[in-house]
């Protein structure tokens, strides 16, 4: 549909429809944080009443401006996550819509209205993964602002087996056949999910998530939880914004020495804080806001976490585009609360306030001008993340394809020196050292790509030019005979080989 709207492959017309799709996004984050914050109600005409219009208009504005969502607006590849967040803000407003009155009913709920919620959830689900986890959304919404159920006063019951609680309303109410519509719905997808992977995981290579790869279970778990603490870092202060954080960009924890488990302790210490506010808290409304909150940050985000399965990245800046509309929440909600609490502090918390947004506005502006060509893009990452190698790499390929040899075969270099067995580079660094008559080292590098990856056909083809330049005739043969083994059609190859 973008196609014949934007008459053809134009950039200019995917790009308006991501910006379109984010501001549409936005609004209906007002609605969507008027019923985390104000509950659930209705007017005469079945309109949702916003009971709390300024701090979700705030929250939603700071939806709207922040910066980590420039790579999923900027980049035509993120309609993923914006088609993904849409239907999942559809599949929850709609199933706020089961509450309302209306004729399909079936214990104070509508059955319809939960069905059509399942149907945008697979809908999300079918754009990205992460979709399915509005399914644990309207979970905790459905258990803690329709039932109003207690959860650290049920657990305190349920632990200590004094005064044990009243289930039966909670049944009446309808909540147990939701959950059980809302689980069946989950496994289908999950299963046709499974079979659309072909009943197995992807499969990543340990550049891609060095830590899912240590054997050391401790290791393992002290390095995710820095990456959540990173994670948490972006939504706080997205200034170091990286196209790409895999290749040695985050090295590896492998002490309790290390002074970044600093980082991942004082994360735990914030999440306890306001778990304790979210549960314990005397103010009924301040509980069930920071708890809605913390699940609509949580678990959107557990997809990515590694606890199920191994992901193909350290961290993605595209995959907290709708874990930051939890943090928009609780930063919007802790900040009227503070106007309220400190009322002589009320213009400072607004200078302040006005002052973060200025810093967001003015980095999404920045930040998406690097995105407006691959060499502002590649360039901006070197500062973020000097030791990523396929940093280096993209950069170096930029300025090879412009003409400028000479620089790119410094950043060929400084790729491979930081990773080692960067088949890519070496190939590319070989090619330019070809051209440059430098035949000794390029077959080097060229030898020893084809050793770390023995299918890699154009490597084996330049091996063989090189080669033939250095009246190695046979070797070059060989060399184009494993490069049409693993390539069948590969006409570039006959020819050099018809040559030979």
């Amino acid at each position: 549909l973008n196609y014949l709207i934007a008459g053809g492959l134009h950039p200019v017309g995917f790009h308006v429809l991501n910006i379109i799709l984010h501001a549409v996004i936005s609004v209906l984050m007002i609605d969507v944080f008027a019923i985390l914050i104000g509950g659930l109600d209705y007017d005469e005409k079945g309109w949702t009443l916003n009971h709390a219009p300024k701090t979700s208009l705030l929250a939603a504005i700071f939806f709207a401006a922040h910066p980590v969502h420039t790579e999923s607006v900027a980049g035509v590849v993120g309609r993923a996550d914006l088609l993904c967040a849409l239907f999942f803000q559809l599949s929850f407003l709609t199933y706020c819509k089961a509450f309302n009155n209306g004729s399909d009913r079936d214990d104070r709920f509508s059955v319809r209205w939960v069905v059509v919620s399942l149907v945008l959830c697979a809908a999300a689900m079918l754009c990205k993964e992460q979709g399915i986890t509005v399914l644990g959304v309207n979970a905790a919404f459905d258990v803690l602002l329709i039932c109003n159920v207690n959860v650290y006063e049920l657990g305190h019951r349920l632990l200590f087996r004094k005064n044990p609680p009243d289930l039966g309303e909670i049944v009446q109410m309808g909540l147990l056949k939701r959950l059980g519509l809302m689980s069946l719905g989950g496994l289908l997808m999950l299963y046709a999910r499974w079979r659309i992977m072909g009943t197995g995981p992807p499969a990543f290579t340990e550049v891609d998530n060095p830590a899912s790869f240590e054997e050391n279970v401790f290791t393992r778990i002290v390095n995710y939880n820095y990456y959540y603490s990173l994670n948490a870092w972006l939504l706080l202060c997205p200034w170091w914004l990286c196209f790409d954080w895999s290749m040695g960009c985050v090295p590896l924890i492998k002490s309790a020495t290390d002074w970044r488990v600093v980082w991942l302790l004082l994360l735990w210490c914030v999440l306890i804080g306001l778990i304790s506010q979210a549960l314990c808290s005397p103010d009924i409304q301040r509980r069930r806001t920071l708890t809605l909150g913390l699940v609509l940050l949580v678990v959107p985000f557990l997809p990515a976490c590694n606890i199920f399965f191994r992901v193909g990245f350290v961290v993605a800046e595209r995959v907290l585009y709708l874990s930051s509309a939890g943090y928009c929440l609780l930063l919007a909600y802790s900040l009227g609360h503070c106007c309220y609490r400190w009322i002589k502090y009320k213009k400072l918390t607004c200078i302040m306030l006005l002052a973060l947004l200025c810093m967001y506005v003015v980095r999404c502006a920045l930040r998406s001008h690097q995105w407006r060509s691959e060499q502002s893009l590649f360039s901006s990452a070197l500062s973020v993340c000097p030791l990523n190698a396929k940093v280096h790499y993209n950069v170096g390929k930029n300025l090879a394809d412009r003409g400028n040899t000479s620089a790119a075969v410094k950043y060929y270099r400084e790729a491979v020196r930081l990773h080692p067995n960067y088949v890519h580079a070496m190939n590319n660094l070989g090619n330019i050292l070809k051209e440059k008559n430098e035949l000794i080292e390029a077959e080097q590098l060229l030898s020893k790509a084809v050793a770390v990856q023995p299918d890699f056909a154009a490597a084996w083809m330049n091996l063989g030019i090189v080669q033939n330049s250095l009246r190695k005739f046979e070797a070059a043969e060989q060399s184009y005979w494993n490069a049409i083994h693993y390539r069948k059609k590969y006409p570039d190859c006959y020819y050099n080989l018809g040559r030979l």
